[in-house]
């Protein structure tokens, strides 16, 4: 290698090794810079997981629940912590399970299901289930089987608190599950499960209950106006209390023969969510005539007495 070769090689050399220290002080400074971030979200993951677990522990530990209610609540709303927001809500159903306080209630269900959509309608018919079954023993004691009639008066004061926190309850989760059932855009694969559930005083006109099991389900004072229930396919044991259910846009046979048997027309009893006046006889006939031909069932005029 001549002298000037070797001289161009050394003026390479020369130029490159700076060249060479900017990159790897670059790459170096890259590497730490991601070391840090990673540590930084460790640290934040860490001290989001105890801010979890405390809110738990202070909840099941405390017959005092505001502070863990306070804490419970910032990971349903907060944005950040939208990765507990799952957690955070079967927290929040447990929590109403159990619970007798209409104001925890109402805060809970408000923060956590509240608007109801699809993704969350299971929970909220499991929510209003277990209700159902706490409120069993109340309402065995506090019917009276003389007069066929409710009385409070045998409840303790607990007792009588529930009674009242449960009506409370159900007022509340009753239009919330109508507004999702008549929500457009029903996932293909979302069944539609109301069994051995209670509703109360909702607004429920219009709903297509295509697929629905409403087995052992109670209804009272509810507005089925226009309701589509010729796609039911359970009813064994469904209660329609102070309900018009004939002013339904359809219905198939099995399912009117059960509810003419079961839940008939009365002039006594008071219909829909205000449990209006008795509506008129020829006002009924005509709900009923379109619900019956629609579903192309014989009209039967005998299912209602003469007024």
């Amino acid at each position: 290698m001549d002298d000037t070769t070797r001289k161009g090689a050394v003026d390479r050399v020369a130029l490159l090794t700076p060249l060479v220290a900017i990159l790897t002080m670059a790459g170096t400074l890259a590497f730490q810079t991601w070391q840090f971030l990673i540590s930084e979200r460790d640290k934040r993951e860490e001290a989001l997981d105890a801010r979890w677990q405390d809110a738990v522990k202070t909840i099941s530990g405390s017959s005092n629940l505001s502070p863990g209610l306070i804490a419970l609540q910032e990971f349903l709303r907060v944005s950040r912590y939208r990765e507990y927001r799952e957690q955070a809500k079967d927290l929040a159903v447990n929590i109403m399970e159990s619970t007798s306080d209409q104001t925890v209630f109402r805060n809970l269900f408000n923060n956590a299901l509240a608007p109801l959509n699809w993704s969350d309608l299971n929970r909220a018919v499991a929510l209003d289930r277990q209700l159902l079954l706490n409120v069993q023993p109340v309402w065995r004691k506090a019917w009276n089987q003389q007069t066929n009639q409710t009385d409070t008066g045998p409840l303790s004061d607990d007792e009588k608190r529930y009674y009242d926190f449960f009506n409370e309850a159900v007022w509340l989760i009753t239009p919330q599950i109508g507004g999702v059932l008549r929500m457009p855009g029903r996932p293909p694969e979302k069944e539609i499960d109301l069994s051995f559930t209670y509703f109360n005083g909702g607004d429920w006109n219009s709903i297509d209950f295509d697929g629905a099991n409403l087995e052992g389900m109670w209804v009272e004072a509810m507005d089925l106006r226009n309701a589509a229930l010729k796609g039911v396919t359970g009813f064994t044991g469904v209660k329609l209390q102070n309900t018009a259910w004939w002013e339904v846009n359809s219905i198939n046979k099995e399912f009117l023969d059960y509810l003419q048997k079961n839940c008939p027309f009365s002039l006594d009893m008071r219909y829909g969510p205000k449990k209006n006046d008795c509506p008129k006889r020829a006002a009924i006939i005509s709900g009923f005539r379109r619900a019956v031909q629609i579903s192309f069932l014989p009209f039967r005029l005998d299912l209602f007495p003469e007024v």
